[in-house]
């Protein structure tokens, strides 16, 4: 938790005195007949984490704090500027700016205030600097959510909730256990045996790089602030991380992405590392509209609206971890003094009982001494008498070894195999095709090392087996990445779009590649155009109609394509659904689309991505190179 710091009742008077003054200086030029010279602005620029980013938050606390005119002491009027940046990117923006000047990303000015989800981020700035950028202590928390592990509430029973404490020891036992849930008599048919996980990459996410750091110290046995790098790196802490990971199904870029992965029920997965304040916002529907730019890079909306099968919290036995959402001013030469004051007037202000009580209508904490309510409550599946256990810190954590344990990541985690498809079809010409090009090969630059990557194009006749095309078999990224780059840039545009069939040869060669049995397996499509060419979309997956009547055939392969069920009866294209992959593999294997233009066709992405549990997306050439890195971080 973070600590409080006290009122100043001199700035509180100094305040008033400048107000009064400022005052007097209108009145004395309207007594003249003088129009007063409009008082200068200054700027305070909040990066912030998408968990305080709701519309109802920052945006609208912002708009009514510059609507009040709040000004400095010496009669500057506060303007405040909230921008969404994952807590990830913060940390890379402001190490970056501080040690260079430059930034990454040139559209998000410098900022005056800072609020990653978790503090730990904070320390890594310090530490990636080598100088004191932020003073964490003087810092102060906006609010407070608890991480835990979100599950269906009948599975929680299973596993003993709430008559006994249930921690990450029971999951990771579950997982290892060769039989699963059939090892429990209360288990049901239709979760299958194997518990399936969920993860965040803890390279972008604060969740996942929380919960990455809580299991070393629950491996090693050892209190954060004991564990050395010798720990993190030992057998036996490595073999208890591998054999969790054994049981995760989806690797998930970031919480944001998870959440609205979540809608689709046990089918995806089972435990899910989360905040309160996200299992809050799946009962209250309101995951998707944080941020009109979320919906173009991370995918696309879902319909609002509540969770089906209710969802509890479990608070770790071992003990949870707090993401204090910490506003933090930066110490750099962007920020000049009169900033800094102007950005404590608001911190002050957000942390006013008016606000912290919308903060905890959206499922946080208060970070001051207001009384807990709903939605911090059972009906939520929350509970405000947790956590019992002691928490654990990451804070506390060595730099170096909190370092090595997001380094090892790659290392601990399943390997992936993923295979490209390329539509190469005339409608990528130009500018779709180099775009492709070049996303694919930076993307192979940020991959894992031990994942297996290869390549297909949608030629007709490269999809029949004859000469054109390209087509590269999934190797090791570490010795295929060469190969991949100079394939990929021999693509050339040819007649056809034989998409599906291209799909399934993808979808057979992720399959049968020389990799671990558990191996995240998975196709990422980059399509600009509908398939005209080759089997059709029935001859990749299985489908039924919203009615629930299996679909025989589809008589054309583009969107004008009409499809039938069992029954002879016609059935829209947006009634279908994907329920499976009608190709039959020996491993899980996932189909991610990415439609890229106006062409794409991604009512038969969405199909696909249903039928693999996966995800579907539609963007432009000018974003396709961060869409195609961020799905990456799926493998």
């Amino acid at each position: 938790m973070r600590r409080r710091l006290p009122a100043n009742p001199d700035l509180t008077r100094r305040s008033l005195l400048a107000a009064i003054a400022a005052g007097w200086v209108v009145c004395t030029a309207l007594f003249l007949g003088v129009a007063p010279a409009p008082a200068p602005t200054v700027r305070v620029v909040h990066w912030a984490n998408g968990h305080v980013m709701d519309p109802v938050l920052l945006p609208a606390f912002a708009a009514r704090f510059n609507s009040a005119g709040y000004h400095t002491r010496s009669g500057s009027r506060i303007e405040v500027e909230p921008y969404l940046v994952n807590s990830g990117i913060i940390r890379q923006e402001v190490v970056r700016r501080s040690q260079t000047g430059v930034p990454i990303n040139r559209s998000l000015p410098d900022p005056t205030v800072i609020t990653p989800a978790a503090e730990h981020w904070l320390y890594e700035i310090n530490r990636a600097v080598a100088r004191t950028v932020i003073d964490v202590p003087s810092t102060r928390s906006l609010v407070t959510t608890w991480i835990g592990i979100a599950t269906y509430r009948e599975m929680a029973e299973c596993l003993g909730w709430p008559d006994q404490k249930v921690g990450y020891k029971d999951v990771v036992a579950l997982a290892l256990d060769p039989a699963g849930w059939g090892s429990r008599p209360c288990a049901r048919a239709e979760w299958g045996n194997e518990p399936l996980l969920t993860f965040t990459d803890p390279n972008l996410s604060s969740t996942g790089r929380s919960v990455l750091f809580s299991l070393y110290t629950l491996a090693a046995g050892k209190p954060a602030h004991q564990l050395t790098e010798g720990d993190v790196l030992g057998q036996p802490v490595s073999e208890y991380i591998r054999g969790l990971q054994r049981s995760v199904r989806h690797y998930v870029p970031d919480t944001l992405i998870l959440m609205d992965e979540i809608y689709s029920g046990p089918r995806y997965g089972h435990f899910f590392f989360i905040s309160e304040d996200d299992l809050v916002k799946l009962y209250e529907g309101k995951v998707v509209g944080t941020d009109p730019g979320l919906e173009r890079i991370y995918g696309r909306k879902k319909p609002a609206g509540p969770i089906e099968r209710p969802l509890v919290m479990l608070y770790p036995s071992e003990g949870s971890t707090a993401h204090t959402h910490t506003a933090a001013v930066v110490q750099s030469s962007w920020v000049t003094e009169e900033q800094a004051e102007a950005a404590n007037r608001w911190i002050d202000y957000l942390r006013e009982d008016a606000q912290q009580n919308t903060f905890m209508k959206d499922g946080f904490r208060p970070s001051t001494s207001i009384a807990l309510r709903c939605p911090i409550c059972g009906q939520y599946g929350v509970d405000p008498r947790e956590p019992r256990a002691a928490p654990i810190d990451p804070t506390l954590m060595d730099p170096s070894v909190a370092r090595r344990i997001v380094e090892s990541w790659g290392d601990v985690k399943n390997a992936g195999v993923m295979v490209f498809v390329v539509d190469t079809s005339p409608s990528m010409a130009g500018e779709k095709l180099n775009g492709a090009r070049d996303a694919i090969i930076r993307a192979a630059d940020t991959m894992y090392r031990r994942n297996l990557v290869g390549l297909i194009t949608s030629s007709p006749a490269n999809s029949e087996g004859r000469a054109g095309g390209e087509r590269l078999g999934p190797a090791p990224i570490v010795s295929n990445r060469s190969e991949l780059s100079d394939t990929v840039r021999r693509l050339r545009t040819s007649e056809g779009n034989a998409l599906y069939q291209a799909v399934a040869s993808a979808v057979a060669m992720a399959d049968a590649a020389p990799a671990e049995p558990r191996a995240i397996r998975g196709v990422v499509v980059l399509a600009g155009s509908p398939a005209d060419a080759g089997a059709s979309l029935e001859s990749l997956v299985q489908m039924v109609s919203r009615a629930g009547r299996p679909i025989a055939s589809c008589s054309a392969l583009g969107p004008e394509g009409a499809c039938q069920d069992v029954d002879d009866e016609m059935v829209a294209r947006g009634d279908l659904l994907g329920v499976g992959l009608a190709v039959q593999t020996q491993h899980p294997v996932a189909v991610y689309f990415i439609g890229i233009g106006d062409r794409a066709d991604l009512e038969a992405g969405r199909v696909i991505a249903e039928a693999t549990a996966s995800s579907f997306i539609g963007t432009t050439v000018e974003d396709l190179d961060t869409v195609v890195k961020l799905f990456s971080v799926y493998f």
